[in-house]
């Protein structure tokens, strides 16, 4: 069985599996916000066990606001493009008034029902596959925006040098290397930069 991660309720601090998740959050005292909207959760194609996240998103808040929400939580790095797909229906990043792709700023309310799955592309490139899920309807939400409510704690990843925990990722050979073991490593002109909490850490450190 692969790697799992468990994940933090920003609410209440308490450390809890994904598989718990919803559960935690029907029941947490300590979440605010009174705006009607949807609870998503939020996962890595690739590796859904080790990057997700729930979110409480308000019916007002548009494509756009869920766009720039993962942007800024998971993938940014040089601005790509990126594309939401809903039963059938496109919604690009840079593409408003394009014959074949519906307004990214339209408000979630429309489009999203308990029960929907869709999916979000990010860089078309180097791409980041994520699957959304409506889990249910949310009654917590900020007002016209998104709450994050749960996310993954960062994986475990070895250093290929001593075996002990890394932080830091070669841009060169992609290696995974620990603070300790760094002035040692054998790439030339290297750049160790952080291993993110992401589902594109190994495409950020190539950029």
């Amino acid at each position: 069985m692969g790697q799992e991660t468990k994940g933090t309720c920003f609410s209440c601090h308490e450390s809890i599996t994904e598989a718990e998740a919803r559960a935690h959050l029907e029941g947490c005292k300590a979440i605010e916000g009174d705006s009607e909207g949807f609870l998503l959760k939020v996962s890595s194609e690739k590796d859904p066990s080790l990057y997700w996240m729930f979110l409480g998103i308000s019916k007002g808040a548009t494509l756009h606001t869920l766009d720039q929400f993962l942007r800024e939580t998971w993938l940014e790095c040089t601005g790509h493009l990126s594309m939401f797909t809903i039963e059938k229906l496109h919604f690009s990043s840079h593409a408003r008034g394009d014959f074949d792709k519906s307004p990214i700023d339209t408000q979630v309310g429309e489009l999203l029902s308990p029960g929907l799955s869709f999916t979000y592309l990010y860089d078309f490139d180097n791409s980041t596959h994520l699957k959304l899920e409506v889990v249910s309807e949310w009654g917590h939400c900020p007002q016209g925006q998104i709450a994050l409510l749960i996310q993954n704690h960062p994986p475990a990843v070895d250093c290929r040098e001593c075996g002990k925990g890394a932080d830091l990722l070669c841009d060169v050979c992609f290696g995974s290397i620990c603070s300790a073991c760094q002035k040692g490593h054998a790439c030339k002109e290297h750049i160790l930069k952080p291993i993110l909490n992401s589902p594109r850490r190994k495409i950020t450190a190539a950029e």
